[in-house]
Formats: C-alpha cells, structure tokens, sequence
C-alpha cells in the first residue's frame, strides 16, 4: 500500500500549499483513530423527527413512530407444538440490556425510499459501473488502510459505484429518516470525511436510510446493479456500543423502501475501536436484483443510552465473499495443527498396519452379460444424482467395521436403454470357516429438483423387482449387521441383477471385513430427539388416531435405537394425566443399555407438572441406573427473561429447575437448548447461559456458538451468535466455558436445525453426505457429549406421495432447507400390500388392515455412522492417549466452517482409526 501512502502525502502536501491555516484546524481535529465533527454546507444532522421516506429531493419531514424493541436477528427456529409434532413458527426475538424482549418495528414500513425512475446523470454507461469505478477488492490492505483505485472519477465524493466513501460536503444529505439516531459528518485521517451514526437514547431499534443511487447519480457514477455485485461489506469503527449486531435492510430493482424479509444481519466487535469489516452476503437474497437503490442501517438492535456510535469509512460492493475476504486479509486456519502436530499425526496414520486382505476389482461377467447397463460401487456417503452414469472404477468393494455395528455400501446402476421387471439379490457373506453375515438390499427414492439435482434421501427395503430409466442412474444401499460375538476376519457375499426373465445380466463380489474389536452397546456419543405419536398416527390410514397399543410407536422407537438415536419418550409412556409411568411394559427400555436419555415427563413445557415430576421419582427411583437416563426437558429455547406472548423464558427455565430439582436432587440433568444468548446487563459480565446456570447442567446451545469472534473475523461466512465481543471478552469464548462446566461435572451438548447454514453442517439433504458423518467427527474435536435433533419425523404430507421431502424457504434467510425434522420416512402397506396411495383408494378396500413402519433415510445411515465414528474416537485416545483423535480428525476438519468434503480421504482416515485400534486390541 506504499503507493496509496505516497498519494496521501501528496494530497496533504498540497492542501498545505492552498491554506497553512486549514492544515492546522484539521491537523488539530484528525489524529489517528480521532474523529471530529466537519462543518460543511450541507451537513444538516438528521436528528430525532425525520422522514421514514427517502426521496429524491427530500431530506426532512415528519416521522413514523417506531416502537422499542429488537427486531429479530436469526428469524425461525423450532419451537413445537405439545406433542411435538409441530414445525417452527419462525418466532426468535433477542432482548435488549435490560431483558425486555421486542418486535421488528421495521416490517412492512416504508423507508429508505426511492425513486425508481431516477436515472443516471449524463455521462452513465445505464446499468451497470464504469470502468473506472469497480470495487477496489483486488489487494490486501494494510491495516486502517484502503487502497484507492487508479483512476478515480471525483477527487470529491465515493470513490466509484462499488467503494462508496463519503469524502463529500453534502454527503448527509442521502442519510435521512433517522429513528433515536443521527448523522454528522466528521473527519478521519484516512479517508477524509466519513459518516457518524450515533444514538440518541435508549431504544430498542436505532437506524437510519442511505440513499445509495441518488447519491452516485448525483456524482455522475452509474449505480450498480445487484445482479453483479452480490455482497456488502461495511468498513466501520464503534464507539460506546452496547450492542454488536448490525441489520441490513437492502433496496434493489422494484423494491425502493425497507421491508421485513429483506434484510441481513451481521456481527462487528463492539470491544474494539479499530476499523472492521461486516459482512452481508446477499447471493442467494430474495428481492436484492436489478439496480441498488437503497440501504437502511439498523446498526444495533438496541442501544442503553445516547452517543452509542458507528462510523462508517466504506460501503463495499462485491461480487463474491471471497473478494472480501481476500480484502480482509482473511481466510487462513486460524486452528490448523502446528507442524510438529501435523508430523506426528502423519507418523501415526501412516503406522497404520493395514490387516484386511486386499480384494480384486476385476470386473465380473454375468452368465448373460447386458452390455447395455453399467454396475459400479460407491461409498455409503456418497451421492450420485440420477443425472450421472458415469462409473466410479470400483466393480466391488470392501466394507470395514467392528463388531456391534452396521455399515453400507452403495452399489449404483445406469442404462443406456430403459429396462423393466429386473430384480437384485444378495448371497449371505460368509467368511472361510462358516460364519455368516446377513446383508439387506435398499432402494433409494429420488427427490426431484434438490437444487437442481435429483437425488436419493429415503432408503425403503428392496421389495420385488424395479425399472431404469434410459439414460440415468439409480442408487442402492447394502446394509451390513454385526453383533458383539460375530468373529473378526474377510467374509464376502455375490450380488446378482436378473432381467425381467430372470437371466442373469449383471454379478459382482462384495466383502466385508469386520475387525477384532467391539463398540459399546451404550454409545458414548448420546443422541437424542423427539419422535412424533401424532405424525405416526395422523398421517397414515386409517388417518384418524385411534392409537395401536403402542405397536406403531415401538417400531419406530426401535429402529431410531438400532439407529444410535434415542427418542425423548418411551413406549408405553403415558402422555396424559398425572402419571407417565402406569405400564409397567416401559421397563425393557429402561433397562435396555442402548437407552441412554429419555424424558421422564414427556415433551412439552405443559407436561412439566409437579405431580407428573413427582410421579416420575416415584417411579424411576426403583433403580438408580433409570434415574441416570433421565433428561428432563422443561423449556424449549428459552428467549426472553418475562413471559411475552408465546415464547418461553429464562425464568420459566428457572422456576421449572428449582421445581424439578428439589423432588429429583440437584444433580437432576436439566437441558435446556439454547438458539439465542445476549447480555443480560450493561456491562456485559452476564448472559443467558450465566442467568441460569443454577439449574442448567445439560448445556445445548446452536453449534455455531462455538465460533469465535476471531473465527467470525477471519471467515465472515460463519455465523457468530455471542451477539456482543464484549461477552466473550469478559465471559471467555464459548468453547473454554463449556469446558468450564464439564470439568464441574456438567455436560455438554449441541444441536442443529435449519441454521446453521452453510459453511457449518446441519443435516440438510443437499450437503454433500460425507458432511453428516464429520459433524460427528467436529463433535469430537470440541469435547461435546450429546446431540440433540428437535424431530426426525416433521412430515410433510399429501395424497399423492408420503415422502415429500420437507422443503422449507423464506425469505428471512438466505438459503433452502430440506429436510429438516426429518429423518425417518413414513411406511405404509394396506391389506394387499400396496403401498400408500390415496385416501380413495385405501377406502375403497374391504379389508383395512395395514401395516405402518419407519423407512430409513441416506442422512440417518451418516448419523449412526457418525456416531459409531465417536466411538472410535473415544477407543483411540483410550489406547493411544488422550488427544490422540485429535490428530486425524484435524486432517478433514479443523472447526465448523473448515472441512473437507473428500469422500476418499475421509475413507483412509477412517480406515487408519479402525487398523490402528485393531493393533492394540
């Protein structure tokens, strides 16, 4: 940046020579990281009343009163209905200082205004920048220092279209509409003047509009266009913030005023004074198209006083992250291992002795080789979309697990030419010596159009014959079980595909080695979630519950167990009355040690009572090993101190503890999932998690509260949720609280629903499936114990087809999800066995019997898998020293937003753990 220090100088050099008596009223006011007011002809403050339209012509007016409140920041989490069937509600709304919880004043409001028929001035290229004016992006500056591009159109005023600074005399005149805010310009020794905004008392929503086109019209730049430039970052400094959330109200194309659902929001460090970045990434925006017309700055959620300021030296256009980024001087790995960790982690896989024989990967030839259709193999946690027919070389493949597991493998089929009727089966795998290992074939079903892909997530058994399309591929799961006693060694099985004929036109080997090492039947990575009797017996015929003594709800609760996932109630569990425990049949599920956690009063904050609680005691008490399964869960994401509306509350949380604990004992587990966290006082020494920590020993909160401000910093993509630098400053990150609490005896757990978003891993159909397992891997490498999932069977349903796939979108954030709240899918067959179809059809039948059962899902297979890989983890650093996971899982992760989603480095890692464990076991 020499060059833009040699341009500065100059520039200072010169205005000496015009006025010796100016460089000194300057000087005087414009020390480094010093801002003074400038007066200027045009700088009339836009203090207290003033117009919620911007207009061309138009500075002053009136107001629109605005209530106080805090809009929310993170709109749509889940919250559920009593039996938990219920989808998210999108209510999310933080508190301020004081706990006061608010709503969003800016829904539906008009402002920011502009006139969508004002042109650009003579001169403009209609549409989009010139090439003078594109962002300044392209090099690292120096810190507190911009580069300024060649070629500058106006020594006066914003830079260009894309690298917006108001180095102007009427530069306030486009900040207008102020709600208990103002503006003034004031001088800063880098950029000359720059834009002010500071509170003028307490309120629960300070902003401000800025009039983006008419003020590049009125400097002759041709305003860009959000078609191109996709990202906003904001160069700010703050001064006195209370708060460290900024909101983005964007206005492009049609829309010209500020409007609920189109906006971003972003995190700065409100415990620094130094320039920073914030960034709004509005790629996948709703409504941000066409030309920029305006912004509003809600530049915190709430302010405690007046003279809580944020100035701003840049508004950057980009048309990427990555330029920002790069700009930021951003993008390292701020956890990566150091060297001498990253050799020994080498030295240690590569030690790795490899025990399973090696397999051929000669292709078969079937006694009626079809020429015409192609037989490859794939990992479990692939995807192949229905689109790709291109083989991936393996003609077989070797399954790799311990004993007491389940694994898959895929095999995938394609045509050039449409096929009917053909059928594939599966020998038992045996090994040399007669021990035998059952296989079971899956079908995957394909969703239409996954952003833009069709690919496969429900997995339903295999049941007669199937078809190919001409042209595309179709996705089979192999599913392998071992028990605790299945001896260790190769064992290998032959799949055959028939014609409608019954010839065989396809055969390949597939084998499995199964190690000389067991994994527990209590897994130490817990996993629990809430499995829906409503959506079990409302949404299959006979469509009217009338409930099946439970044998619905135990087929489901079963395979979920199978599956490493515990549901929040037991079969035979009563939801109604005072009383969940009056079948005694509840009993084997106590007792089973794959039933870890449950919730000894059922879901839902209602059935919280003191006589259920007590009854529970009574009950649960018979055998301590029941009473530590027990995870009452009494409050679901608690937002606000007082109770307003609906949303449930820290002190709720608080009064159902206390209750809960003086009839269980204080060491009772409580949980309590937490989505938002804020200050509790002025002086940020206390937030949500501290406000309750005498009844909390559970602790759940979002994953990506264990993103760090300096994490945030380096990568703007993550999601920062501490809501205030000053917490984390005084209260330490996240990370190093929750070990706080573990080495106290508490525990610790996560969890994802829709957010976060990408780069963090939820468990969306869309993620590349590799992503699901190393959220389990991620889990490890933070020390977390538990998982919890809000529903894994959130159905969407229609006549037509049981298996729409659960698509959510809104316009509040920026991406779709699929499939969330749904991890098992709803299996149905009627009397002659068909499945479901039609609610006509179905009443048509004489008979209307039926047979309801769970039908798995791609993303359950990587959940279990997951968690099996926990319990590797969990096995190396017992044998080979505490720590030791840490080594290889920091080969393909080393935080949330860092990850490889490398199938076959994944595959080598994984192997490496199992071989390494095998030579100590």
């Amino acid at each position: 940046m020499k060059d833009y220090a040699m341009r500065n100088m100059t520039k200072k050099i010169f205005a000496l020579l015009l006025t010796v008596a100016l460089l000194i009223s300057v000087a005087a006011a414009c020390t480094d990281n010093e801002l003074k007011p400038v007066p200027t002809a045009d700088a009339a403050k836009t203090e207290g009343p003033a117009d919620a339209t911007v207009k061309p012509s138009e500075t002053e007016g009136s107001p629109e009163e605005t209530p106080e409140g805090t809009p929310a920041v993170d709109p749509g989490e889940e919250t559920k209905t009593p039996d938990g069937s219920g989808d998210p509600d999108g209510s999310e709304k933080p508190v301020d200082g004081s706990g006061n919880p608010s709503e969003d004043p800016s829904e539906g409001t008009p402002d920011a205004s502009v006139d969508p028929d004002d042109t650009a001035s003579p001169g403009s290229t209609g549409g989009q920048p010139t090439a003078t004016s594109g962002p300044a992006v392209t090099e690292k500056p120096t810190e507190n220092q911009t580069e300024k591009p060649t070629g500058q159109t106006n020594p006066k005023g914003p830079r260009s279209a894309t690298d917006v600074t108001f180095d102007a005399d009427d530069a306030l005149k486009y900040f207008t509409g102020a709600n208990a805010a103002k503006a003034e310009l004031v001088s800063d020794s880098e950029y000359g003047r720059v834009v002010k905004i500071s509170t003028t008392g307490k309120s629960g929503d300070p902003f401000i509009n800025f009039n983006y086109r008419n003020y590049m019209n009125a400097y002759k730049l041709t305003p860009a266009s959000a078609d191109t430039y996709k990202v906003v970052a904001l160069k700010i400094r703050q001064e006195k913030c209370s708060n460290s959330t900024f909101e983005l109200f964007y206005c492009a194309g049609s829309i010209t005023a500020a409007t609920g659902g189109y906006s971003r929001s972003g995190s700065f460090d409100n415990s620094d004074g130094d320039w920073q970045y914030i960034i709004f990434d509005l790629t996948t925006a709703n409504g941000f198209k066409g030309i920029i017309n305006a912004f509003r700055f809600d530049f915190m959620t709430s302010s405690v006083g007046a003279n809580e300021s944020v100035i701003v030296g840049e508004v950057i256009l980009a048309k990427n992250v990555d330029e920002v980024i790069t700009l930021m001087g951003g993008g390292k790995d701020l956890n990566a291992l150091s060297a001498a960790d990253q050799k020994k982690a080498e030295n240690l896989i590569n030690s790795a002795k490899e025990v399973a024989p090696a397999v051929s990967n000669t292709k078969l030839n079937a006694a009626n080789e079809d020429g015409e259709i192609t037989l490859w193999f794939d990992h479990a946690f692939a995807k192949t979309p229905d689109n790709v027919t291109t083989s991936t070389g393996k003609n077989t493949y070797q399954i790799r697990m311990a004993r007491n597991e389940i694994e898959d493998c895929q095999f995938i089929l394609a045509s050039t030419k449409a096929k009917s009727g053909l059928t594939a089966s599966l020998t038992e795998f045996t090994d040399g010596s007669g021990n035998k290992l059952t296989g079971e074939i899956l079908e995957g079903y394909y969703f239409d159009n996954v952003e833009g892909k069709n690919i496969v997530d429900p997995i339903p058994p295999l049941k007669g014959s199937f078809d190919l399309k001409a042209g595309k591929s179709k996705t089979f799961i192999i599913k392998v079980r071992t028990a605790a006693g299945t001896k260790a060694g190769q064992y290998s099985a032959v799949l055959t595909i028939k014609d409608s004929g019954g010839r065989e036109v396809k055969k390949a080997n597939v084998y499995v080695y199964v190690w000389n090492f067991t994994l527990p039947e209590a897994s130490s990575c817990k996993i629990l979630a809430d499995l829906s009797w409503h959506n079990i017996y409302s949404y299959n015929p006979p469509w009217l519950y009338n409930g099946d003594d439970s044998l619905t709800y135990s087929k489901y609760y079963d395979y979920l167990l199978e599956n490493k996932v515990n549901a929040y109630t037991l079969p035979y569990m009563s939801t109604e009355g005072d009383n969940p425990f009056t079948d005694s049949r509840v009993n084997k599920y106590l007792d089973d040690p794959r039933v870890q956690a449950f919730n000894p009063v059922t879901y839902g904050t209602q059935k919280v009572t003191e006589a259920r609680v007590r009854a529970a005691y009574t009950y649960l008490s018979q055998k301590p090993a029941w009473l530590e399964k027990a995870y009452f869960y009494p409050v679901d994401e608690p937002v606000a101190v007082k109770r307003v509306e609906h949303e449930h509350t820290l002190d709720e949380l608080k009064s159902l503890g206390r209750m809960i604990q003086n009839i269980f004992g204080n060491k009772t587990k409580i949980i309590a999932p937490m989505h938002i966290n804020q200050a509790m006082n002025s002086t940020s020494t206390e937030d949500a998690f501290s406000y309750v920590a005498d009844v909390v020993n559970v602790w759940c909160p979002h994953t990506y509260f264990f993103n760090t401000l300096a994490e945030y910093k380096n990568d703007p993509k993550l999601m920062f949720q501490y809501y205030t630098a000053l917490l984390e400053k005084n209260l330490g990150s996240f990370k190093s609280r929750m070990a706080k609490e573990q080495a106290g005896g508490d525990e610790v757990w996560w969890y994802v629903t829709r957010f976060p978003h990408h780069p963090e891993i939820t468990l969306s159909i869309d993620d590349h499936e590799v992503e699901h397992r190393l959220l389990f891997w991620q889990q490890k490498l933070y020390n977390v114990d538990g998982f919890l999932y809000y529903l894994v069977n959130d159905w969407n349903h229609g006549d037509v087809n049981p298996w729409n796939k659960k698509h959510e979108q809104n316009n509040s954030y920026p991406y779709n999800v699929y499939g969330n709240g749904v991890l098992v899918y709803n299996g149905f067959e009627d009397s002659e066995g068909m499945p479901y179809q039609s609610r006509d059809r179905y009443n048509e039948l004489a008979d209307k019997s039926y047979n309801a059962y769970p039908v798995g899902s791609m993303r359950l297979e990587s959940v279990r898998d997951g968690a099996e890989d926990f319990d590797y983890f969990t096995i190396l650093d017992k044998l080979y020293g505490a720590g030791t996971s840490d080594l290889v899982i920091k080969q393909i992760t080393t935080s949330l937003g860092n990850y490889k989603v490398d199938g076959e480095l994944y595959n080598r890692l994984r192997i490496a753990v199992g071989n390494l464990i095998a030579a100590k076991s």
